[in-house]
């Protein structure tokens, strides 16, 4: 896994509970379904910091939108 690849993970989160949710909530949802491929992975030390990359990606890319504060929400 790359940096990159936490993209549409994020959406998939976002997309399964509704469009929007807590950081903290994105984390998990991309955890339970994808830490085989994280821990198999050179991002498993990264991957929290990677996850916030991805992120801020999808923000420069009109993709998701942080608010209210504490969430990531589908624009």
């Amino acid at each position: 896994m790359k940096r990159n690849d936490f993209m549409p993970l994020i959406m998939a989160a976002l997309i399964a509970n509704g469009g929007s949710l807590k950081i903290s909530e994105v984390c998990e949802y991309v955890w339970t379904h994808n830490n085989q491929k994280i821990m198999l992975s050179q991002v498993l030390y990264t991957w929290q910091y990677d996850i916030r990359w991805a992120a801020n990606e999808l923000r420069r890319q009109n993709f998701i939108k942080s608010e209210p504060r504490g969430y990531w929400t589908i624009k």
